[in-house]
């Protein structure tokens, strides 16, 4: 059985190919007996358009991408899986991109090839001025996810990292902790440097002492969080607490921390970030902070629909989300120096 066609449909319905795009695409200006028309004979006819062949002929694509940089872990995972719930929720497909900050051409190629309804911009590519303006340039939709700052013409969605940073420090020094090490996340990433200046001003706060021993520099994955947990806990002086930047940092802390006979949470309480899947596979379990990735993604999808169809400016007002503390087993009270 041959496979029913735009053309089988417009037949069946007496009208022009082109009346039928516009009536899938929703758009105005569609007599109500056309459109009627139209609708019953995609359901006589169980007719199921390929989204791919219609950006190509023209139609309205329903197509949404999303950009990222970094091809590992948990957090992007989460953002997929929240975009693709959204974009399957409005009948739109949803795109993934990786995008090479050194490819200056990349950018360019991906958008001459598809035509998309928005994009979703994950850091630090919400940062890249050469994105933003290839989109600006094409007036395509863009929804930027924790940006460092604001770019006209793009809407964003985020959470208050220094906020919700200073919660865990603080809550590290109210269990005794002061001597706390800190692994920072990827230094192009806006929420990395908010973390890390959370952390700074916490512990100044409390009259703390920041020893750059115990202080490493990450790029929020479990590798380059081995790397850094060697280097704090090789150390014979080394902290009571360390604040990792993401879960799969901090997993990489428990990991080495075993490795060497430390203790966790008895010897070493350690800290994440994000409440990934990571975060109570690993062992003990991790205390972090939920950072709502899912939600934060479907709302990006959603929020490029509202952009395409209105010009409210409401629209492009930055939108904070809430996150939330998560106490688990992976912290307790400052062990008493001399201790086992």
């Amino acid at each position: 059985m041959s496979k029913i066609t735009i053309t089988d449909v417009a037949r069946k319905a007496g009208v022009s190919v082109s009346t039928v795009s516009r009536v899938l695409n929703d758009e105005k200006y569609v007599k109500a007996e056309k459109k009627d028309a139209v609708l019953q004979a995609v359901a006589a006819l169980n007719y199921k358009p390929n989204l791919y062949a219609r950006s190509l002929g023209g139609e309205k694509s329903f197509l949404i991408g999303l950009l990222f940089d970094d091809p590992s872990g948990g957090y992007l995972s989460d953002m997929q899986r929240g975009a693709m719930k959204a974009c399957q929720r409005a009948g739109y497909h949803l795109v993934v991109e990786l995008f090479n900050q050194d490819n200056k051409e990349g950018i360019d190629r991906f958008l001459d090839t598809l035509s998309l309804q928005g994009v979703i911009l994950a850091p630090p590519v919400c940062d890249n001025p050469q994105v933003l303006d290839a989109l600006a340039k094409r007036n395509i939709p863009v929804v930027r996810i924790s940006p460092s700052e604001d770019y006209e013409g793009t809407a964003s969605i985020g959470i208050d990292n220094y906020k919700a940073a200073s919660i865990l420090v603080n809550y590290l020094i109210s269990l005794g902790h002061s001597k706390i090490g800190f692994i920072k996340g990827d230094p192009d990433h806006a929420d990395a440097i908010e973390r890390h200046q959370a952390f700074t001003d916490s512990m100044k706060k409390h009259s703390l002492t920041i020893n750059p021993e115990w202080t490493r520099v990450g790029n929020y994955t479990f590798e380059s969080g081995l790397n850094c947990a060697i280097g704090i806990l090789s150390n014979p002086d080394r902290p009571t607490a360390i604040f990792a930047s993401n879960d799969e940092m901090a997993a990489s802390v428990i990991t080495i921390a075993n490795k060497f006979g430390i203790r966790v949470p008895e010897d070493l309480s350690i800290v994440g970030f994000d409440d990934l899947a990571i975060a109570t596979l690993i062992s003990p379990s991790l205390t972090t902070i939920h950072q709502p990735v899912e939600k934060m993604a479907e709302l990006a999808v959603e929020r490029i629909l509202d952009l395409r169809n209105s010009d409210d400016e409401e629209f492009y007002e930055p939108q904070i989300l809430e996150s939330e503390f998560v106490m688990r087993r992976s912290t307790t009270n400052a062990p008493v120096i001399g201790s086992k």
